[in-house]
């Protein structure tokens, strides 16, 4: 269910098992005023705020902040379970082939030559750029798909639900194994999931070609 407005509510992931609802109430109002709050039985919490300005400031505010001991990841609520949309889709890229362990500092330095970078966020080798408007985003495709960052020379991509999935996910993207249009992401795994037993799984739908578990 939607706890009110879609927009003055975020979704927080990496909860340390067995916390209280009562408890990241009070870590996230830190951000602003909580009308609503919440923990499932995934361990996913759901935060709404009195406004969307709100809720964006807790964002920028509280993600990856400690909470019993663990970063907190803040993602805008979509409705979308585990696909994360970090704002405005038309104003977003997604980054691609970045080496192991790139940070997202050196890649918001790296980007913003295309214009003002409000988020940036590196999953894996794959990351999620937002500008301050669409235009500097297609300015960012057209000026900095293929440049050179870190001696990896990246790719800059419209986001989609593909990039989605793939940055949702978290994998090392640094090698693209086959047609992206023929992969997706599969999300919700447990913790020691094995890629052969996805595998056995996924095939009901058809040939699986590739699988790997991050």
């Amino acid at each position: 269910p939607v706890h009110g407005d879609p927009a003055c509510i975020i979704t927080v992931r990496n909860i340390p098992y067995g916390s209280q609802w009562q408890d990241l109430k009070d870590h996230m109002k830190t951000g602003g005023s909580v009308e609503f709050c919440e923990i499932d039985a995934q361990g996913d919490g759901c935060v709404r705020y009195a406004s969307q300005g709100e809720a964006q400031s807790a964002v920028q505010l509280l993600n990856g902040s400690a909470f019993n001991g663990r970063p907190l990841k803040l993602e805008f609520f979509n409705g979308l379970g585990n696909v994360p949309v970090h704002g405005d889709p038309l104003c977003m890229v997604c980054v691609g082939n970045l080496e192991s362990g790139a940070k997202w500092q050196d890649l918001k330095d790296h980007m913003k030559t295309a214009g003002t970078v409000e988020f940036c966020e590196v999953s894996g080798g794959v990351a999620c750029v937002r500008y301050s408007t669409q235009a500097e985003a297609q300015q960012a495709l057209q000026m900095l798909s293929g440049s050179s960052f870190k001696g990896y020379h990246i790719t800059v991509e419209t986001w989609d639900g593909q990039s989605a999935n793939v940055l949702g996910i978290g994998m090392d993207k640094k090698e693209v194994h086959g047609d992206p249009t023929c992969m997706v992401g599969v999300g919700n795994l447990e913790s020691g999931a094995k890629w052969q037993e996805v595998k056995d799984h996924m095939r009901a739908a058809g040939t699986v070609e590739f699988c790997e578990v991050s």
